[in-house]
């Protein structure tokens, strides 16, 4: 590969996986055809950064534990050390200077807690092709990529993976599989009274039905009734702390 020579195509193009698929084609020939078959430009760049941000966080995480290490060190070694204290940036009680670098040391392990979570959020693939409707390429190897690179797929269900259509419970069976959460752990949000309300209602789940438009409930007991998604984030964070 040549950066410099894709650097000249993609200025030309105005599209870096095309300008990176065409110097390919100029260094391997009719085979690179099979490369990207199937595939869209967000399977590649969203995937690779996703790797990247994994990669990014170990190094990060390894130096916070050696910048942790750093404090609790500093803060053994002046436990005994007696220095001025300050409070609205004038002297205060006296105090040892290794309370200080001993906070620190809790708080970057607070911050090693979070850079873990958030590494864990980011561990996400795609391999799903043009929009992301899996009409070139299978859900199989979208997972089994994800699996070798070390990432999970993004959990996005079809009709077809649960062998299901709406509003049969099969959708919602299915939802539990993948996901391990109950019905107690879910709020269903939905603007279908027929396809989602009534049976989510009559299979124990707590719903959120959306009304843009005036509709008889005919049966149908939503947990909550929003006219719009303005007060959403609001309502999903109430029913989560009943």
């Amino acid at each position: 590969m040549d950066a410099a020579r894709i650097d000249e195509i993609e200025a030309r193009t105005r599209h870096d996986v095309i300008a990176f698929l065409t110097n390919l084609e100029e260094s391997i020939g009719a085979d690179s055809r099979h490369v990207h078959i199937g595939m869209t430009s967000s399977d590649v760049l969203d995937t690779a950064l996703a790797l990247q941000l994994q990669l990014a966080c170990e190094v990060l995480l390894g130096d916070l534990e050696r910048f942790r290490g750093a404090l609790r060190t500093l803060a053994l070694r002046h436990k005994g050390t007696l220095c001025v204290g300050r409070s609205h940036g004038v002297h205060a009680e006296p105090m040892v200077f290794g309370l200080k670098p001993a906070l620190w040391y809790a708080e970057a392990g607070r911050n090693i807690e979070r850079l873990n979570r958030a590494k864990e959020a980011v561990r996400v693939g795609k391999i799903s092709g043009a929009i992301g409707t899996f009409a070139h390429v299978d859900p199989d190897v979208e997972e089994e990529v994800c699996r070798l690179l070390g990432l999970e797929p993004d959990l996005v269900v079809t009709a077809e993976d649960a062998r299901s259509y709406k509003p049969a419970r099969g959708h919602w069976r299915h939802f539990e599989e993948r996901t391990g959460a109950g019905k107690h752990d879910t709020v269903h949000v939905a603007a279908s009274l027929y396809h989602d309300i009534r049976p989510t209602t009559a299979w124990g789940y707590r719903n959120v039905w959306i009304a843009r438009r005036i509709e008889a409930l005919r049966g149908a007991d939503p947990t909550r009734i929003l006219p719009d998604l303005t007060k959403l984030p609001d309502t999903i964070e109430e029913l989560a702390r009943a």
